[in-house]
């Protein structure tokens, strides 16, 4: 049953309140309050579940006029529409309510329809204005969303050519340990507090947005920008929140580049002081393009590099500190580039690392490790272990344990040959999955390594979790510590710490005797560094343990005004003659006054009139004619359906005796006077004028705007609109492969190319019924209505995979789509368990057939 909404009659005459209360009983929750000031109480108490507020102008303690201006001062208050209750029908009053933010008024003596009526009216157009204020403003803070920034942006550099704009983009470095360490709840008042901060500190004439969490974007002219270097410099916006807060430029002077772009290199510009302490201004430049140009390169030439092998494998020998022994090796890499040469990994691992390319990289390490061990067995050389890099992005994008069964397998090396290296990062992240993972590979016989260890916070507590066979302890940690002797003392706690848990501890990055030397004093196992030896390649490191005894076997919306150059018509549908040419005589000069005196002469009008109509006006009580038929031909036309109609009623005529509340929008007594007339037409024509802008934005809600198709609001407003005839469903969920790379590697630019690509191919494929929605940055839904061939179903999400992967090659794309599916039965509810299916046979698309579309099977 639906939830019934809430008015607040706020009336001192206790026989008026009950009558209010008698009328809408029966369709709203009534709230009571006697004056004011207890209205205001239970306002602050109930505020989010108030749909609207009814008072009286006259009453003790506060008055209804005070009451509203309490009301207009406080902004979620306002939010709430207001009608006032008044006993006389005097123009002045209404001026007076108007001007102290009621949005109707009225007047005794009081008609149940038309109270229900208005009530229902204005807090429909509420909600809608609600919605359209979530649309254009950030829901926590106030300022512009980012696709209302972006509309903004735009229509400002596009009118605006005699000034120079920038963008400045800001983040708070490490918001996200202060969200883990103080919550959400204390996360998002910051957030406010910033976000006040920022528009303080700004310009009034600049444009702020919130990009998302604690990314703000801000469009002001390049005069404004510097001015405000000096602010951002001097930390007077950083000290406002005893926060770090970074500031990246991009400085307009191409305006042929996208805005998306444009905000998108001030971003990068922000993300390029990420760390740095003494610097937290940046502009965007030639040497971070240059930068990358060459991350983009690297993009680019990965994937063939890889197929070419000019990624060698180099071996860093690991030494015994008891009686300098090689004890084992590394695997580290060396990109030989046949165009750049060596390529240092610090380049390209961390962008592998960004672009998810590391897993596809890291799976060719491992199987290059084992090959090389399959080589020495074969030629009888001596085996020592090899530690090989397992990222974090591994444990999670690729089976482990069934890419090393099958290497074992295929090489016949025994696991113990084989030690695996977590960074000590990884383990920070989703504990339960790292400990399964990492117990399921000692069960297999590999020995685990918690690399990088000190680099973070919370070393000590990851051993207590996590089962680990050997630490080895950050190159920075080893630098830093050893040469403070109070300092040193928790290298030396942390080697004994690790021996009473039984494990073993490696030391990288030594280069000194003297290191050596503490290392060894400390009771540290092993070491590595270039004080014993450098990376070698795989040659050099077999000549020099030939030696060595042998052994056995990781989205402004412009308000459109209609612009008119004539009079609008009012068409009044009446008999009588001399009301007509009273009204006319009083209106000609705004309105064209039509006459429409039977559904004859009604449907002749429709058939030619080019003109814009206004206003209907009907008689309610027409002789010898049904008004409700007129009002239903007048429905037949497109162009009419939001004329707002005004229905004329008798005195002691009941409404509903003509028409439903739905069939009109508003009634009045034909013998008011015409003042009364004249303020409820303007009235009407106000109130539909902003229904009309709240319909186009409602419209624009509903959309994406990069795609056009619905969004996540949309779909919902789809969904409740579904009825029996449009059963059974066919619901897909696709999700397009590697976008965050795409993003990351070539920019926004190209991902928001790929987007609207894919987008194209659904367009196509659905049919003029199916809902087609943009769920998310990469994830789309279509739902297939009348879904009755399974097989037919399978192939169209086949079909749509397939064509997208067709045009991406042919746009030279790295791009391709999955796809999920789920049959919804006329016995089932379309609701979210049966997106959810979709979703779960996405995962499985994704996990085993990537680039198609899977039914999930019962």
């Amino acid at each position: 049953m639906k939830k019934k909404k809430q008015i607040l009659v706020v009336e001192d005459n206790e026989i008026n309140q009950e009558i209010i209360s008698s009328i809408l009983e029966n369709d709203f929750n009534v709230l009571k309050a006697n004056d004011g000031l207890e209205a205001l109480k239970i306002i602050k108490d109930k505020r989010n579940s108030i749909s609207l507020i009814m008072t009286d102008v006259n009453m003790p303690n506060m008055n209804g006029y005070e009451l509203l201006d309490e009301i207009k001062k406080d902004p979620q208050y306002s939010l709430i529409p207001t009608i006032v209750l008044t006993q006389s029908n005097n123009e002045d009053e209404e001026i007076l309510a108007l001007q102290h933010g009621a949005n109707d008024f009225l007047t005794k003596p009081y008609r149940p329809q038309i109270i229900l009526h208005r009530a229902n009216n204005l807090i429909n157009f509420s909600e809608t204005r609600s919605i359209v204020h979530e649309i254009k403003n950030d829901i926590l803070t106030g300022v512009y969303t980012k696709e209302y920034f972006y509309r903004k942006a735009k229509e400002i550099l596009s009118t605006d050519v005699e000034n120079q704009y920038s963008f400045v983009c800001t983040n708070v470095e490490n918001f996200k340990i202060y969200n883990d360490i103080f919550g959400q709840e204390a996360g998002d008042k910051f957030i406010k507090r910033l976000s006040q901060s920022i528009i303080d500190t700004i310009p009034e004439t600049a444009l702020v947005g919130r990009l998302n969490s604690d990314r703000f974007i801000i469009l002001l002219k390049s005069v404004e920008e510097r001015v405000l270097r000096k602010v951002f410099t001097d930390r007077r916006l950083a000290n406002k929140e005893n926060a770090t807060i970074n500031i990246g430029v991009y400085e307009i002077k191409d305006l042929s580049v996208s805005v998306e772009s444009m905000v998108d290199r001030a971003r990068i510009a922000c993300d390029a002081i990420k760390g740095q302490f003494d610097n937290h201004f940046y502009v965007y430049n030639e040497e971070l393009r240059d930068k990358l140009l060459k991350e983009r390169a690297i993009n680019e030439s990965m994937e063939l590099s890889l197929k070419n092998r000019e990624f060698r494998v180099f071996l860093q020998p690991k030494v015994s500190l008891k009686n300098n022994s090689i004890v084992g090796a590394e695997a580290l890499v060396r990109w030989r580039h046949k165009e750049w040469g060596i390529v240092s990994p610090a380049e390209f691992i961390p962008l592998f690392e960004k672009n998810g390319f590391i897993s596809v990289f890291d799976e060719y390490m491992f199987e290059e490790v084992f090959s090389l061990l399959y080589r020495m067995k074969k030629a009888k050389k001596k085996l020592l272990p090899i530690s090989i890099n397992v990222s974090r992005v591994d444990i999670f994008k690729l089976n482990l344990i069934d890419i090393f069964n099958r290497l074992i397998k295929k090489y016949r090396i025994n696991p113990r040959f084989i030690h695996l290296e977590l960074t000590e990062s990884a383990y920070t992240e989703s504990v339960d999955k790292i400990i399964n993972v990492v117990n399921d590979l000692r069960e297999l016989g590999f020995v685990i390594e918690m690399d990088d260890f000190g680099s973070g916070y919370s070393s000590l507590n990851m051993l207590s979790e996590i089962n680990v066979d050997i630490i080895k302890l950050d190159m920075k940690f080893i630098h830093n510590e050893l040469n403070n002797l109070s300092k040193a003392n928790i290298i030396g706690f942390t080697i004994d710490l690790a021996h009473k848990m039984n494990m073993e501890v490696v030391a990288e990055g030594v280069e000194t005797h003297e290191q050596a030397l503490r290392l060894l004093e400390m009771d540290c196992d092993y070491a590595q560094g270039y004080y014993f030896y450098r990376p070698m390649e795989e040659k050099e490191f077999i000549k020099l343990i030939d030696s060595l005894p042998k052994n056995d076997d990781n989205f402004d919306f412009k308000e459109e005004k209609i612009k008119r150059n004539d009079k609008s018509g009012l068409i009044l549908i009446d008999d009588d003659s001399l009301y007509f040419n009273y009204l006319k005589n009083s209106l000609e000069k705004r309105f064209d006054v039509i006459n429409l005196k039977s559904l004859e002469e009604v449907k002749s009008f429709i058939s030619t009139n080019k003109q814009e109509i206004s206003v209907i006006l009907i008689n309610s009580m027409l002789d010898n004619v049904d008004a409700k038929e007129i009002l239903k031909e007048f429905k037949k036309d497109p162009k009419l359906w939001t004329v707002p109609t005004l229905a004329l009623i008798n005195r002691n005529t009941s409404c509903l005796d003509s028409f439903e509340l739905e069939d009109v929008d508003d009634f009045l007594c034909k013998h008011h006077p015409l003042n009364d007339v004249i303020r409820r037409i303007d009235a009407l024509i106000r109130i539909n004028e902003s229904r009309k802008t709240c319909i186009l934005l409602k419209e624009e809600a509903s959309h994406d705007y990069l795609t056009g198709l619905l969004n996540r609001r949309g779909l919902e407003w789809q969904l409740d609109l579904i009825n029996k005839n449009d059963y059974p469903f066919a619901v897909y969920v696709f999700d397009l492969d590697n976008l965050k790379g795409i993003n990351d590697n070539n920019g926004h630019e190209l991902g928001d190319k790929v987007i609207k690509l894919f987008s194209d191919v659904l367009k196509k494929r659905a049919h003029r019924d199916d809902i087609v929605c943009r769920y998310g940055g990469d994830e789309f839904i279509l739902i297939s209505k009348r879904a009755v061939n399974k097989n037919k179903a399978i192939e169209k999400g086949e079909d749509i995979c397939s064509t997208f992967q067709i045009l991406a090659t042919k746009e030279n794309i790295p791009a391709s789509a999955s796809g999920g599916m789920a049959l919804c039965s006329v016995d089932e509810v379309l609701n979210l368990k049966i997106l959810d299916k979709a979703d779960k046979a996405l995962y499985k698309a994704k996990g085993f057939k990537k680039g198609h579309c899977v039914l999930l099977n019962d």
